[in-house]
């Protein structure tokens, strides 16, 4: 069975960077990667950064759970490979992610706020 952790603002509530897990963004679905830690410059408060191979979310994520590797001979080895690539990927993702910028980020949140008041009237 899976236990989904759900991201609250409680700091026990997030995965260690680093680690194999899943990933759950309610738009896609479920995927394997890591967690990269906070985007401080991200305008909303879940500002949590995961990803992997197929590219990086930030803000979307809802749900997390660690895959454990069955005990083992390569066990260890595996764990030491995720770990090598999860610090590759993280200088690359920070590397070309570009900040959105907080005015930005608040007009476009006004603009969508508008939008759905208007709709609702």
């Amino acid at each position: 069975m899976i236990n989904w952790i759900k991201i609250e603002e409680d700091e026990r509530s997030f995965p260690e960077e680093g680690r194999s897990l899943l990933y759950f963004h309610e738009g896609t679905g479920v995927w394997v990667g890591f967690y990269y830690g906070r985007d401080e410059e991200y305008p909303c408060s879940n500002n949590h950064v995961f990803g992997g191979n197929a590219g990086f979310l930030t803000g979307d994520a809802t749900h997390w759970c660690y895959i454990d590797y069955p005990e083992g001979e390569d066990a260890e080895w595996r764990v030491d490979a995720d770990r090598e690539y999860f610090e590759e990927t993280k200088k690359e993702i920070f590397k070309i992610k570009k900040p959105i910028g907080r005015d930005i980020a608040g007009e476009m949140c006004d603009d969508l706020l508008n939008i759905i008041n208007e709709d609702t009237t």
